[in-house]
């Protein structure tokens, strides 16, 4: 559990830098769509030669692993994509 929650921290950090350099110029939901999906790309490459532990790279963990985050990471950005859509209801006492 602890692994998959730095996952998303790691997904985070790394998306927004890609979303930072490649897509600074477009709109923030489109924007994390299409950033998650190449940090998950940079992401297994890189854990997958870090999990080879002097022997062959591990891209099929790496990928599983970071993919979970990548998944996790896309639904948190459409919830709150979602949340800050919709209009708020407000509420009125009558008296």
């Amino acid at each position: 559990m602890a692994f998959i929650l730095g996952a998303v921290l790691g997904m985070y950090l790394i998306s927004s830098l890609v979303g930072f350099v490649a897509f600074r110029k477009m709109e923030k939901p489109k924007k994390h769509y299409l950033s998650v999906p190449i940090a998950w790309v940079l992401s297994t490459i890189l854990a997958g030669y870090g999990m080879a532990d002097g022997g062959d790279p591990q891209f099929v963990a790496a990928a599983i692993n970071y993919g979970i985050a990548s998944v996790t990471l896309l639904a948190i950005y459409a919830v709150t994509h979602l949340v800050r859509k919709t209009p708020s209801i407000k509420f009125e006492l009558r008296q």
